[in-house]
């Protein structure tokens, strides 16, 4: 069989590894499609070549700085996006494989069918967004969306009334079956079969040859922030709190970690005071890093699922959103989803391990608790 796996992230290219190596007969053939919209991209790609995990690795022409997206997804609808490489019209494929079906992948799939009449789909996982069932949301996906997923937004629902009604419905497709990490963590009745692929212990080799080693965590770190983008001087209230409580704990000499996030220009006030996590990916910092006793402090960071989907690590997890989010907004209940997901993995662990304050005192008292029982 021949796959074809598209990513524009480092995470998707991780996972798009993990399920050549670990999924894949030794007769099948994996190429990527890449996206290049992270620094390194194809550098990076080309150590996965080299490793052989992927035959040929083809780069999407199209400069996405460049373009209109409204057109673009027009476009990307009737085949005319020019996302497909040439390189890859002609070819043979049985599988694409894609994380999400954003307007390029979507592009991709109607320049395939005209040679791949009998092309199959899988989504591939791309972190929280296929557990929650926001990948089905997307303005350019015409296909089954499963029970549980919330609605789209309007503006998609219009795009998909439009195409909808057009009598040839060229770009329409649904997954033939989902990959993911933790499937008992999807939050939505799926219609497609879901099955679980992991990297297994004997094979992340593999995979530090191409991302490299992560690097060690201190042992003596008790708390880990995952900081939020900070990408401007306003005065934010969750960043000015999150420095407040960095302070807080160096002040009685806790031993704090931070996590930037990757879209940050302007780093915390405070980072002095924290060991800096390097910028390794997350998800292999975790395998490689045991953070059972850790506490895990975000607004209400994906990130902080990630040591139970990818580690079945159960770290004390803070969520903070309660403090700062206006309960009626959408991100107020995309974080209330994320906190279901842990507890439905926690299980019996949730009540002890998963705390949501309601307050800034609240969030105060249960830091200095897990402090006090832990050790600083």
């Amino acid at each position: 069989m021949r796959w074809l796996f598209v990513v524009s992230t480092p995470f998707q290219l991780y996972y798009a590894a993990t399920i050549v190596i670990e999924k894949l007969d030794t007769n099948d053939q994996a190429e990527l499609l890449l996206t290049p919209q992270f620094p390194n991209a194809f550098q990076l790609a080309k150590q996965f070549q080299e490793e052989k995990i992927f035959e040929t690795i083809h780069i999407c022409p199209v400069d996405f700085n460049t373009c209109s997206l409204y057109k673009i997804q027009l476009k990307a609808y009737f085949g005319k996006s020019g996302f497909c490489p040439k390189s890859l019209l002609d070819k043979h494929f049985d599988y694409y494989a894609l994380s999400m079906p954003a307007y390029p992948n979507s592009g991709v799939y109607f320049a395939l069918r005209k040679t791949n009449k009998n092309l199959k789909v899988i989504f591939f996982e791309d972190g929280t967004g296929t557990y929650t069932g926001e990948v089905f949301r997307n303005a350019t996906y015409l296909g089954i969306v499963p029970k549980g997923v919330q609605k789209p937004s309007q503006r998609a629902q219009i795009y998909r009334a439009i195409f909808g009604a057009l009598p040839k419905k060229l770009n329409t497709y649904s997954p033939a079956k989902i990959l993911v990490r933790q499937p008992e963590a999807i939050y939505f009745q799926s219609p497609f079969p879901i099955e679980q692929v992991t990297i297994q212990e004997k094979n992340l080799s593999r995979i530090y040859s191409c991302f490299g080693t992560p690097s060690s965590l201190p042992q003596d770190m008790r708390a880990i922030i995952l900081d939020p983008a900070r990408t401007t001087n306003e005065s934010i209230d969750e960043l000015d709190y999150l420095d407040s409580l960095i302070g807080q704990l160096a002040s009685q000499g806790v031993k704090v970690a931070l996590k930037a996030h990757p879209r940050t220009t302007n780093p915390s006030k405070q980072k002095e005071y924290c060991f800096q996590i390097p910028n390794d990916l997350w998800e292999l910092y975790c395998r490689h890093n045991s953070l059972t006793d850790k506490l895990l402090i975000g607004i209400g960071s994906s990130a902080q699922l990630t040591p139970i989907l990818e580690n079945s690590e159960k770290p004390t997890l803070l969520f903070l959103y309660k403090l700062f989010i206006k309960r009626n907004s959408d991100t107020y209940s995309n974080y209330e989803t994320i906190v279901e997901i842990a507890k439905r993995m926690y299980k019996q662990d949730a009540e002890k391990l998963i705390l949501v304050p309601r307050t800034a005192e609240e969030a105060t008292a249960l830091v200095s608790s897990f402090i006090t029982k832990h050790g600083s």
